[in-house]
């Protein structure tokens, strides 16, 4: 009687805690799904006025990296927490930028301004003279509304790793 009276106790607290671990796995799945959800926050649906308080003109980094040896002239556009900066080389204008100069044009861009997540380089001439066609214009305080969603399809096109 005693032998039946333990193997009931023992069975009965297996499947209590067996429960309890079951009801523990579904707290957790829960705190995933809730967490999952909060990750997956986008900025799409902010508006053209919100997106255009957020972009600006670097003059304080186009000019560290236009101080730079390798570099004629720089302008840097920021727009959320991504710079793009537009370079004109040195004597041949029409030459190709290295990985490492690029690398070092980031750093001298990114030294300016902390918050930065990305900094893409181009020394496209298109895009030297669209990013200091934008530059001049936010620059003289003209009207820039759509000036941010222009500038990032154009952005979209030139570094489609940006997204």
């Amino acid at each position: 009687m005693n032998k039946v009276l333990m193997t009931g106790t023992a069975i009965f607290f297996s499947v209590l805690i067996a429960a309890g671990c079951g009801m523990d796995n579904n707290a957790r799945e829960n705190d995933n799904i809730m967490n999952n959800e909060l990750k997956n926050v986008t900025y799409d649906e902010q508006t053209n006025e919100n997106r255009e308080n957020r972009m600006s003109v670097a003059d304080n980094a186009a000019k560290k990296v236009a101080d730079m040896k390798e570099i004629k002239y720089a302008n840097v556009i920021v727009l959320d927490n991504t710079a793009y900066a537009a370079v004109m080389l040195e004597g041949n204008p029409k030459g190709k930028l290295s990985d490492d100069l690029k690398n070092r044009v980031a750093d001298q861009v990114r030294s300016t301004d902390r918050d930065l997540d990305n900094v893409f380089v181009s020394e496209n001439p298109d895009f030297f003279d669209r990013v200091k066609d934008y530059g001049d214009k936010i620059r003289n305080g003209e009207p820039v509304s759509g000036l941010a969603d222009e500038f990032g399809e154009m952005v979209k096109r030139m570094f489609p790793q940006s997204k």
